[in-house]
């Protein structure tokens, strides 16, 4: 039957539907339940997802771009991420990807 149900952190009472289950009804459930067969633990998620791989700096090819920021490496004593993305007109991941590969050829220093 219908019931009225006031939460605490409610101002007002919430009209819900339910329905009467008698004691005899309640301990009938339990014990149906209580006697089903349980189910395996789920596998867990680790057996599933492979390990992480650690992607090695070899495995990114030398941007086209390295030669001229080099050179401008070379012209301007200090270089960092967003100098080379507004001269070279590129994102940021690129830059940080060539910014990586002048410190890997110690053209430049990383940045502070």
């Amino acid at each position: 039957g219908d019931m009225l149900y006031m939460p605490t952190e409610a101002a007002k009472p919430t009209r819900l539907q339910g329905c009467f289950v008698s004691d005899p009804e309640v301990e009938r459930l339990v014990y149906f339940w209580g006697n089903q067969q349980r189910e395996e633990a789920a596998p867990k998620i680790e057996e599933f997802v492979p390990s992480p791989t650690i992607v090695k700096r070899e495995a990114y090819p030398k941007d086209p771009l390295l030669s001229a920021a080099k050179q401008l490496a070379q012209e301007h004593k200090r270089i960092s991420t967003s100098f080379l993305q507004r001269r070279l007109h590129i994102g940021y991941p690129r830059a940080a990807r060539i910014m990586e590969q002048l410190e890997e050829e110690s053209v430049t220093e990383g940045e502070e």
